[in-house]
């Protein structure tokens, strides 16, 4: 059996089968390289939601970190506040203890209303 003959511009079975091959091979690859790039994107996208969810922990903190300034700050006004009021009490249980000692001294030395009176009409007080 005779073949019939082919044009010299036809490619033999073997160019074919390579051709049939790489054209696989690169439809793999292609695959391939979108699988990879679907991940780069699935791995981009977690970072910039890590990233965000970073950012806004930091915003948080950042915020609680003011207000436990503020919040240490008002506490150490309230202490001085407390320790002043503290002072003036002091200062004022001292007058008045001041004021009672004096008071209980007067009364020591004024005479009594016996002596004054005797003082009065001229009597000496007899030695009982």
């Amino acid at each position: 059996m005779l073949q019939p003959a082919r044009p010299a511009n036809e490619p033999s079975k073997t160019q074919a089968d390579s051709t049939v091959k790489e054209l696989q091979r690169a439809k793999v690859e292609a695959i391939h390289l979108r699988v990879s790039e679907e991940l780069a994107q699935r791995k981009l996208a977690d970072a910039e939601a890590d990233l965000k969810q970073a950012k806004e922990e930091a915003a948080r903190a950042t915020k609680e970190a003011e207000q436990a300034k503020m919040d240490a700050q008002k506490a150490r006004q309230s202490k001085a506040e407390a320790e002043r009021k503290l002072a003036v009490a002091e200062a004022a249980r001292m007058a008045a203890e001041g004021r009672e000692e004096a008071c209980q001294n007067a009364a020591k030395t004024q005479p009594s209303f016996r002596e004054r009176l005797r003082s009065w009409f001229g009597r000496k007080p007899s030695n009982p």
